[in-house]
């Protein structure tokens, strides 16, 4: 088994300079709003991370994408209760796709690798590095000086 480059290597930096740009699979037909969708997801990684199958998978979770906006939009139409003809009011159903939906693009991103922790690490680590971030943003109210 070969030894993966290491990331930071000159090696790495040269076929990282010289990969090619990543489109969209033509075994999976994206409309343009799912193509907004595949373009964003594909900017998560960079471009010598992806193989043939993982964009496959980034354009089937560019699909989820598209679809969830699309429902959510139709839920806010809805709304998301809802009366029956026979006058009983219940939740509308829309709403299980939704969460379904999120379910799945949670999922999906997670097989990617592309969640919050896979990139950020763990919760203690980004917790105390945003801790760092908002002490060197200092205050907000102005009543502290600051550097020029």
């Amino acid at each position: 088994m070969t030894r993966r480059t290491r990331s930071d290597s000159t090696a790495m930096a040269v076929e990282a300079a010289q990969a090619p740009r990543v489109v969209p699979p033509s075994n999976i037909p994206l409309s343009d709003a799912e193509l907004t969708f595949f373009v964003s997801i594909i900017e998560e990684m960079a471009r010598v991370e992806w193989t043939s199958h993982a964009i496959e998978l980034a354009a089937m979770l560019a699909r989820m994408m598209a679809s969830l906006n699309e429902e959510q939009t139709q839920l806010r139409e809805e709304e998301t209760i809802v009366t029956k003809p026979s006058g009983t009011v219940v939740v509308n159903p829309r709403t299980r796709i939704v969460r379904g939906l999120l379910a799945d693009i949670i999922a999906m991103r997670q097989s990617l690798q592309i969640h919050a922790r896979a990139k950020n690490g763990e919760a203690h680590r980004v917790a105390a590095r945003r801790d760092r971030l908002k002490d060197a943003e200092g205050d907000s109210d102005g009543l502290l000086a600051r550097p020029n």
